[in-house]
């Protein structure tokens, strides 16, 4: 049985957290995605801004970009911009992992945590209301 432990990524792990981000997404990333991807993963452990991995007996499985938002009439937001975690990880340790994300807003003082999922994956229906989450808007948009 695995050991999973959350922490904030170190500058010096961003290539190897865009190689598994481009593997979770499905290996779509062209070069100057995979570059620019980095590029934001090793500014990462500002005050507003950090990556989080999850990992498996040391090896990397998941991670999670989390950003404050400041807003001059609503106050500070906490955005979970992206999550992502190897589907052999256990629900349990999915769940803990993301409370450490929303644990990192909570600690800079965010009134609101925000997450945003995709429409057609339908793998976060019961998972994010799960940890106290509920739909609050519906993003309409046109892609490419």
């Amino acid at each position: 049985m695995a050991t999973y432990e959350s922490r904030a990524l170190e500058p010096n792990e961003a290539a190897q957290a865009v190689e598994l981000w481009n593997r979770l997404t499905g290996g779509t990333f062209d070069p100057e995605t995979m570059r620019r991807t980095r590029t934001l993963l090793v500014m990462t452990g500002s005050t507003d801004f950090s990556a989080l991995v999850l990992e498996a007996d040391e090896k990397m499985v998941g991670i999670a970009t989390v950003r404050i938002v400041s807003h001059p009439v609503s106050g500070k937001r906490g955005d979970i911009e992206a999550f992502l975690v190897e589907s052999s990880v256990t629900s349990k340790a999915r769940a803990q992992f993301a409370k450490a994300a929303i644990q990192w807003l909570a600690d800079r003082d965010a009134k609101t945590i925000v997450h945003l999922a995709d429409a057609d994956t339908g793998t976060d229906d019961a998972f994010w209301p799960s940890l106290g989450l509920t739909v609050d808007k519906v993003r309409w948009a046109i892609t490419p």
